[in-house]
C-alpha cells in the first residue's frame, strides 16, 4: 500500500544509494524527466541534478540524530536537456548497519520561482520608477523654481505694460490740455492791452483832453471795460484747464505709486464721496468727449461714502470712459448723436454699481468672453491692456468689472462693482 502511495505521489520520489546511484523513481519522477523506469537504474542522481551536493549521500544514522531532514532549492534535467527549479526534501534511510539510502522527494516549483522572479522583476521596475520619480521630482522642483521666476518676470512685464498703458491714457488728456492752453494763449486778447498803451499820449498832461476830446479817447474806456470782462473769461478758463492739468500729472504720479506697491500693499484705502470721482474721470476725458462730439448723461443715485484706494477706481472709470469714447468714434451708422450714459446707484446692503454706458460699435457676441484677456483687442491701434487692467484691479479691490453688448452697433454697457465697506454720512 505504501509502496503504491509513493508510485502515485505527485512530487517526485527517488531512492538513491552512497554511491549516488539510483535504485527507485516513482511515476512522477520518470514522467518529469522524460524516462522510463529501467533507464533510471542505470543512472546517479548526479545524471539529473549535476549541483546535488554528494555529502547527502550515504551518511550514518549518528550523524542524522539531530535533524534528519535537509530541504533546498536545485535544479533538475530532463532527458532532452530541460531544466527546472525543484525544491528537494533529503532523508537517510537505513537497511542493515552499514548500508545507508538517501530518499529524495522533488517538488517541481518553477511557478514559484517565476513568481519569486516577477516579484524581483517588479522589485526591481518599482526601484527604477521610484528612482525616475524622485528625478523627475528634482526636475519638476527646478521647473518650478525657473516657472516662478519667469512668472515674476512676466509678472513685472505685465505691471510695466499696465502702467505704460495707464498713464499713456493720462498722458493723452494732459497731452490735450497743453494743446489747448497754447491755443488759448496764442488768441489771448492780453497783447490788445498793449495796443490801448500805444494809443495813450505819453504826456501826462495830454491825457485829459485825449480822453475828453479825442474820439478814440472817448472809446478807450468802454473797450478797457470789455477788454476785463474778456480777460477775466480768458483766465478762468485757462485756471480751469490748469486745474484739471494739475489733477491729470496727480494722477500719473499716483499710477505709478500704485504699480511700485503691486502684490503688497497695494494701495492707501480712504473714505471719499464717488460722485466726484466720476466727475473727475469724466474731466480727464474731456477734450476727447469734445472733439468726438459726444455728449455725457449723468444718472446718478445718492450712494454712501466708500473705503477704497481712490486712485486704483478712478484709473478704472478713466479707461472705461476712454473705451466708451473709443466705442462712439468708431461707430460708423452716424444714427442719432453719440451719447455715453454713466450710472451711479447701490446694489443691496453691500455693494454699489457703476455703468459706463455708450451707443457705440458695440462687441460682437464671440468677443464678449475674450474682451478682458491680456493684449485682446478690435480697436486699429489698440493693445488690449486697458480693459484688462480694469479686470485685475477691480477683482484687487474686491469686485469685480463686466461687460454686456447686444452685438455689432449696439453699443455697450461696463459694469464696475465695488463692495461699500462703507462709512455712511453722518
Amino acid at each position: 500500500m505504501i509502496k503504491s502511495a509513493v508510485d502515485n505521489a505527485r512530487d517526485s520520489c527517488f531512492l538513491v544509494d552512497g554511491q549516488g546511484r539510483i535504485v527507485y523513481a516513482n511515476n512522477a519522477a520518470c514522467k518529469s524527466l522524460g524516462y522510463s523506469r529501467e533507464q533510471m537504474f542505470d543512472m546517479t542522481f548526479f545524471d539529473i541534478d549535476p549541483g546535488f551536493p554528494p555529502e547527502m549521500l550515504g551518511r550514518r544514522m549518528s550523524e542524522l540524530i539531530e535533524k534528519t531532514t535537509d530541504i533546498f532549492d536545485s535544479y533538475h534535467m530532463t532527458r532532452d536537456g530541460h531544466i527546472f527549479p525543484v525544491e528537494l526534501s533529503v532523508n537517510c534511510l537505513s537497511e542493515g548497519r552499514e548500508d545507508f539510502l538517501s530518499c529524495v522527494f522533488a517538488r517541481n516549483i518553477s511557478k514559484r520561482k517565476a513568481t519569486e522572479e516577477a516579484i524581483d522583476a517588479y522589485k526591481i521596475s518599482l526601484e527604477h520608477k521610484v528612482a525616475e520619480k524622485e528625478k523627475a521630482m528634482k526636475e519638476l522642483a527646478q521647473s518650478q523654481s525657473s516657472l516662478i521666476k519667469a512668472s515674476r518676470a512676466a509678472g513685472m512685464a505685465e505691471v510695466a505694460t499696465n502702467v505704460l498703458h495707464n498713464v499713456g491714457n493720462v498722458l493723452n488728456s494732459i497731452n490735450t490740455s497743453v494743446t489747448v492752453l497754447e491755443e488759448r494763449l496764442k488768441k489771448s486778447r492780453m497783447t490788445n492791452v498793449q495796443k490801448v498803451v500805444d494809443m495813450l499820449p505819453r504826456s501826462q498832461k495830454k491825457l485829459a483832453a485825449f480822453f475828453s476830446q479825442d474820439p478814440k479817447g472817448t472809446q478807450v474806456l468802454d473797450y478797457l471795460t470789455s477788454l476785463s470782462w474778456a480777460l477775466r473769461t480768458e483766465w478762468q478758463e485757462m485756471q480751469n484747464e490748469i486745474k484739471t492739468l494739475a489733477h491729470q500729472v496727480d494722477h500719473v504720479k499716483n499710477v505709478i505709486v500704485m504699480q511700485q506697491r503691486y502684490g503688497s500693499a497695494y494701495g492707501v484705502k480712504e473714505s471719499f464721496t464717488v460722485e466726484p470721482l466720476i466727475e473727475d474721470a469724466i474731466a480727464m476725458n474731456r477734450a476727447d468727449l469734445k472733439r468726438n462730439s459726444i455728449k455725457v448723461e449723468r444718472r446718478f443715485d445718492v450712494v454712501p461714502k466708500i473705503v477704497r484706494d481712490k486712485h486704483q477706481v478712478l484709473q478704472i472709470l478713466v479707461n472705461l470712459i476712454a473705451n466708451a469714447i473709443n466705442g462712439c468714434s468708431e461707430n460708423k451708422t452716424g444714427q442719432g448723436d453719440s451719447l455715453i450714459i454713466i450710472r451711479l446707484y447701490r446694489e443691496g446692503e453691500n455693494r454699489i454699481k457703476i455703468q459706463v454706458e455708450d451707443n457705440g460699435v458695440g462687441i460682437a457676441p464671440e468677443n464678449l468672453s475674450r474682451i478682458f484677456h491680456h493684449g485682446f483687442t478690435t480697436r486699429r491701434g489698440g493693445h488690449g491692456f486697458g480693459l484688462h487692467s480694469g479686470a485685475l484691479t477691480a477683482k484687487q479691490l474686491g469686485g469685480s468689472l463686466s461687460a454686456e453688448s447686444a452685438g455689432l452697433g449696439f453699443g455697450a454697457v461696463f459694469t464696475l462693482t465695488l463692495p461699500l465697506s462703507i462709512q455712511e454720512t453722518s
